[in-house]
């Protein structure tokens, strides 16, 4: 028995064979290719277990904070779009391209 607080935690990034684990209806499988050609990871969903979140007080919290910030930044996102299409802007890909990879190499213009 795994619980997927216990797949999400300590920062580290979550096995795609196990993110498919938890998307994946009761009854069900899934068949993925593993990493560099190594082979091929077959995942079964047998049996789900209900948890009971109101035992962890502090994972509530974090949830709430960690919904908070993304949907404000999603917000964001959606108003500099709407923005964006109103006032008829065009964005110039390649510029913004370049301007990205200046900015990620700290190369000078």
């Amino acid at each position: 028995d795994i619980q997927r607080l216990q797949i999400s935690r300590a920062g580290q990034e979550t096995p795609p064979p196990l993110i498919a684990l938890f998307s994946l209806a009761q009854g069900r499988a899934h068949v993925m290719a593993a990493p560099n050609g190594a082979g091929w990871f077959i995942v079964h969903h047998g049996q789900r277990t209900p948890g009971n979140a109101a035992s962890q007080p502090q994972l509530i919290n974090t949830t709430r904070t960690e919904f908070a910030n993304s949907a404000a930044e999603e917000l964001a996102q959606q108003f500099a779009r709407a923005v964006e299409l109103a006032s008829g802007v065009e964005r110039n890909a390649d510029a913004v391209r370049r301007v990205r990879q200046r900015l990620a190499t700290g190369a000078p213009r």
